[in-house]
């Protein structure tokens, strides 16, 4: 160390082949349980969706960004039926 130069600590990250391995789950980890919930939050995606819409078309941000990509795109209905 050189005179005057403050001492820093240094954080040493292992190397992949000290990590190497399948890790272990958590053992509070339920499978079902978290299974269930990506169930449950794509559940409604589908019902809620036109009142999604409703409230996105209210906003200017979004109405420039909606425009800005259907020219990239080409189109303006990709996600809706026509």
């Amino acid at each position: 160390m050189r005179p005057g130069q403050a001492r820093v600590a240094v954080n040493l990250v292992r190397a992949h082949a000290e990590v190497a391995g399948v890790p272990a789950l958590h053992p509070d980890f339920d499978e079902a349980d978290a299974l269930k919930q990506v169930e449950n939050r794509y559940r409604r995606i589908q019902a809620e969706f036109p009142f999604t819409l409703q409230q996105l078309t209210k906003d200017a941000v979004f109405l420039v960004w909606w425009q800005s990509f259907a020219r990239r795109v080409g189109r303006t209905g990709i996600f809706f039926r026509q």
